[in-house]
C-alpha cells in the first residue's frame, strides 16, 4: 500500500463506516501499481491520471468505476482536510459520471450483449429445462432475485406476476416454465451428475433432500455459472442477459415508433422499466449502450 501510514491514518478516521473501511483498502491496494508509476499518492492525481487508472480497470461495469470514483474522492476530501495534496485540489471531482461511462471497456461490453436468436439457438444444447427457463426468463426482464419464487400459477398466457411488477412473456418462456414444472431430475452440465429433485410448486425445483422446495439464490447463482461455462458464455451474467433483452426491447420500440433513443427513453420509460427494472440514469445508459443500440437499428 503506496504511502501506508496516510492511508492507516484515513481508514481509522473512516472505521465508523464498515463497509468503507473494507472497501476502500482493497482500492489502496489495487492503485498501488500506479502510484508508483505516476511516483505521487492517489490524492495528488491529475484528471487525466485518474482516467488513465478507470481505463486500466477494463470493466464494463460502469457502477463499478463511479463507486470507486467516490470512494476516492472521499479519501482526497480528507488529505484535503489534513493539508496533505500538493496542490491543494481534489482532481476527482473533475471526473464526471460522462467522463466515467467514456472509461468502461466497450469492446468486452459488446461481447457481453447477445441477440434473442444466438440465445434461442444456445438453448438448444440445453439439456434441464430449469437452465432455459433462467436463461430466457433473465433475456425477457426477470431478475435473480426473483427466480426462486415463481410459481406456475403466476403464469397466466403471456404474462407473468413477479413479487413487485407484472412482465410480459413469450410462448417459448411460457412452455419452458411449464416443462421446468414437471422436472424430476436435474443434470449437471458439468460432471453429468443426477441430481433429484423434490415436488414443490415451484417452478424451479430445489434438491429431494433439501428442507424447502423453494430453490436458494446461491444455488441458482451456482447452476447458472455451470450452464454458461458449458455453453462457452462464462462472461455473460444474468445482468448481461437482462440488459441484451433490454436492448432488443428498445430496438423494437424504435423500429415501431420511428423515434430515435434519446426521445424513446422518455416516451416508452415506463414500459420498458415494467418490463426489465429501473433505468438509474438516463445519460449513463444512452452513453454506454447508445452504439450498440444504434449498431442493432442499422442491421
Amino acid at each position: 500500500m503506496y504511502n501506508e501510514e496516510r492511508k492507516r491514518g484515513f481508514i481509522r478516521f473512516k472505521q465508523d463506516t464498515t463497509e468503507l473501511a473494507n472497501n476502500i483498502i482493497t482500492c489502496f491496494n489495487d492503485a498501488e501499481i500506479f502510484e508508483e508509476k505516476y511516483g505521487k499518492d492517489l490524492c495528488d492525481w491529475t484528471a487525466p491520471e485518474i482516467v488513465g487508472y478507470l481505463k486500466y480497470i477494463n470493466t464494463t461495469k460502469s457502477g463499478t468505476l463511479t463507486v470507486l470514483v467516490n470512494m476516492l474522492r472521499i479519501y482526497t476530501d480528507w488529505c484535503l482536510s489534513n493539508s496533505l495534496v500538493q496542490d491543494h485540489q481534489n482532481h476527482y471531482y473533475e471526473v464526471t459520471q460522462d467522463i466515467i461511462d467514456g472509461c468502461i471497456d466497450t469492446t468486452s461490453l459488446s461481447l457481453s450483449i447477445i441477440t434473442r436468436e444466438f440465445l434461442l439457438k444456445k438453448l438448444e444444447y440445453v439439456y434441464n429445462a430449469a437452465d432455459k427457463f433462467v436463461l430466457l426468463g433473465s433475456f425477457e426482464g426477470v431478475r435473480t432475485m426473483d427466480f426462486p419464487a415463481i410459481k406456475m400459477l403466476d403464469i397466466k398466457g403471456n404474462v407473468l406476476a413477479l413479487k413487485k411488477r407484472t412482465i410480459q412473456i413469450s410462448d417459448e418462456l411460457a412452455e419452458i416454465a411449464a416443462e421446468a414444472n414437471i422436472e424430476t431430475v436435474y443434470m449437471s452440465p458439468i460432471r453429468r451428475l443426477k441430481i433429484d429433485l423434490g415436488s414443490s410448486e415451484y417452478v424451479l425445483k430445489n434438491k429431494a433432500d433439501a428442507d424447502e422446495g423453494k430453490i436458494p439464490t446461491t444455488e441458482l447463482s451456482i447452476r447458472f455459472h455451470r450452464i454458461m461455462k458449458y455453453l462457452d458464455l462464462s462472461s455473460v451474467t444474468m445482468k448481461d442477459l437482462r440488459e441484451s433483452g433490454r436492448i432488443e426491447f428498445i430496438v423494437q420500440l424504435m423500429r415501431e415508433s420511428g423515434e430515435p433513443l434519446d426521445k424513446i427513453l422518455h416516451t416508452k420509460r415506463d414500459i420498458i422499466e415494467q418490463q426489465y427494472g429501473k433505468i438509474q440514469a438516463l445519460s449513463s445508459y444512452i452513453n454506454i449502450y447508445g452504439p450498440i443500440i444504434e449498431e442493432r437499428m442499422q442491421r
